[in-house]
C-alpha cells in the first residue's frame, strides 16, 4: 500500500486538482484529508471555454488567406469560411476533412470545365 501511495503522491505533485468518483471523495474527506471540493456550472465552463478559444482564434485567423472572390463560386466560399472556422475554433479534425472535401470539389469541377472544353 505505501508503494501505491508514494506513486499516487509522485503523480499528483504538481496538480491542482484531481478529478475523482464523489463517494472517493467523500471517504477521502471522511479520512480527514484537506479535499476542497470545486463545482463549475456550465456557463462557467462555457465562458471560460469561449475566453480561452477567443484568444486563440484572434491570434490564428490572421495568418489565413483572404479568398479572393474572382477564383471562387458560392460552394466554394462556403467550404473555405468553414474551414477557417473550425481552424480557428481548434477543431483541426473538421478543418482537415473541410479541406479535403474543398480539394475533392476543387477537382471535379476542374474535370468537369475540361470535359466541357472551352465555353
Amino acid at each position: 500500500m505505501k508503494d501505491l501511495n508514494d506513486k499516487l503522491d509522485e503523480l499528483v505533485k504538481n496538480s491542482d486538482y484531481i478529478i475523482s468518483n464523489p463517494d472517493t471523495i467523500k471517504r477521502l474527506k471522511e479520512q480527514g484529508l484537506p479535499i476542497k471540493s470545486v463545482f463549475t456550472t456550465y456557463g462557467n465552463y462555457l465562458d471560460k471555454l469561449f475566453a480561452e478559444r477567443k484568444k486563440l482564434a484572434s491570434e490564428l485567423i490572421k495568418d489565413l488567406p483572404k479568398l479572393n472572390d474572382n477564383l471562387s463560386n458560392g460552394t466554394v466560399s462556403a467550404l473555405y469560411e468553414e474551414i477557417k472556422e473550425s481552424f480557428v475554433m481548434g477543431i483541426p479534425g473538421a478543418s482537415i476533412t473541410l479541406s479535403i472535401i474543398l480539394l475533392e470539389f476543387g477537382l471535379k469541377h476542374r474535370l468537369y470545365e475540361k470535359r466541357l472544353g472551352p465555353h
